[in-house]
């Protein structure tokens, strides 16, 4: 019974929104006669195409590769610095880190954007704004889940069994042991 409830409650959340899109773009036929607002006027030929779909994931890929860029390095070196060394602060990290996981997507996307982007602050010393295109929103999604990296490869990290460590350290030096 459980079963069938969660393959419902999948369906419900996946594959209902995915259904709708791929049978809204097969759909015949055009926009009604009145053009939306948030299309451009002359937008509306080939609406039903599979172009723009095609575009939208095409973006959609190209952010996803440039936050995972921006954002794995960074949470990767963060935790190994934190869960494997003696390094000072780590607890303050840690912390953090913790409450910044716990931050939703919108507000950390306003206080950068209030900060550095088009509106921002920064530009009340004169500058240009920083975070705009494709950079700014991959910047933004990664000061988000950098967090996430932290806490998974830190996990990761503390699960070692220390045996297997001694072990290695016997045959490798301490730099290697730590990178295997």
């Amino acid at each position: 019974m459980i079963d069938v409830v969660c393959l419902v409650a999948l369906f419900a959340v996946v594959g209902w929104p995915l259904a709708a899109t791929v049978r809204e773009v097969f759909t015949p036929g055009d926009l009604p006669k009145e053009e939306s607002k948030l299309i451009a006027p002359g937008a509306t030929a080939g609406w039903n195409s599979l172009a723009r779909p095609a575009s939208l994931a095409k973006t959609t890929l190209e952010l996803i590769a440039l936050t995972e860029a921006i954002a794995l390095p960074i949470g990767i070196v963060a935790a190994f610095l934190a869960f494997r060394t003696d390094m000072w602060g780590k607890r303050l990290l840690i912390g953090l880190a913790a409450i910044a996981v716990f931050v939703p997507l919108p507000l950390t996307a306003t206080a950068w954007l209030g900060a550095f982007g088009n509106e921002g602050r920064l530009q009340l010393i004169g500058t240009r704004p920083i975070l705009v295109g494709m950079f700014g929103a991959a910047f933004v999604h990664a000061a988000a889940c950098a967090p996430w990296v932290f806490f998974i490869v830190g996990v990761g990290l503390i699960s070692v069994e220390p045996e297997l460590e001694e072990s290695a350290l016997m045959d490798l030096d301490p730099f290697a042991v730590s990178f295997r």
